[in-house]
């Protein structure tokens, strides 16, 4: 079969439910033939059933680069790859001592490495089609600072941050036309996140009011042909988190207070008694 290759493709990870599923639907919107992704085949052959005709869909577990590798090659074999999504991720929370060593190292293996492989797998075929495209990361504002109980999930995503940005250079030195964003939400209404608020550890993404996904994907397809770098939302939660990052013993207070604050809206979500 031919390739149409004036038709743009997108691939966006983790796109089963949530911020990918939210994602892949506004680009199916704005004319984008989608491969959306998900280790949940179940949940992402929903995903593309919903979404019609230009959105299919892939089993992909993104901790094995040779899935990349395919998934990458079936949207080349669909149109011209112009956009890839690295969404996927997990969010487990609590304090060091009491996650086990699997969570650890799923959680950078997904978190991180997935970023990494995909991110890599697209840069292939994007070069191999001619050169020019977007790929965008999702990371998180806990990149930006300390947050107890998100240790591990935090700095899995400041690694994401790092990377999106020192590929970026690297990209750029080597007069590739391949732009890399990184996207840092806070606290987003999904299910990831209602599946630990039991926990609390969770407390700190309660601190502030939830993002709606859909507000996110806005977001993620606005960077598409853009060069801004990094997408913080909100923005003046980012630069509370920024501060605190650059100089963490003088907020370890307001950590503190932002917590407590996290901890009654985590309750109150739950309606658990104060």
């Amino acid at each position: 079969m031919d390739v149409d290759h004036t038709r743009d493709v997108a691939v966006v990870t983790g796109a089963g439910r949530g911020m990918g599923r939210a994602v892949a639907g506004r680009l199916v919107e704005r004319g984008w033939s989608v491969v959306a992704t998900d280790v949940d085949e179940t949940a992402v052959r929903r995903t593309a059933a919903d979404l019609g005709p230009l959105c299919t869909a892939a089993p992909h577990d993104v901790r094995d680069p040779s899935r990349h590798r395919a998934v990458a090659e079936q949207a080349a074999a669909v149109g011209t790859l112009r956009a890839w999504v690295n969404n996927a991720g997990i969010l487990r929370t609590g304090t060091l001592w009491e996650q086990d060593d699997a969570t650890m190292t799923a959680t950078v293996e997904v978190n991180l490495l997935g970023v990494v492989h995909g991110t890599r797998a697209a840069l292939d075929v994007m070069h191999r089609q001619g050169g020019r495209g977007d790929v965008i990361n999702m990371a998180s504002m806990s990149a930006f600072g300390p947050l107890p109980g998100l240790a591990i999930y935090a700095a899995s995503k400041a690694a994401v941050l790092s990377w999106t940005l020192t590929t970026a250079a690297e990209l750029r030195h080597a007069g590739s036309p391949v732009r890399l964003h990184a996207v840092c939400p806070d606290g987003v209404r999904t299910d990831m996140v209602a599946e630990n608020a039991a926990d609390r550890g969770s407390a700190m993404i309660f601190s502030g009011a939830l993002l709606d996904p859909g507000v996110v994907a806005d977001a993620v397809v606005a960077l598409i042909g853009s060069r801004r770098m990094i997408r913080s939302i909100p923005r003046r939660r980012a630069a509370a988190a920024r501060l605190t990052g650059l100089v963490p013993s003088a907020m370890l207070p307001l950590i503190g207070v932002t917590a407590a604050l996290g901890e009654r809206n985590r309750r109150k979500a739950l309606r658990e008694p104060a």
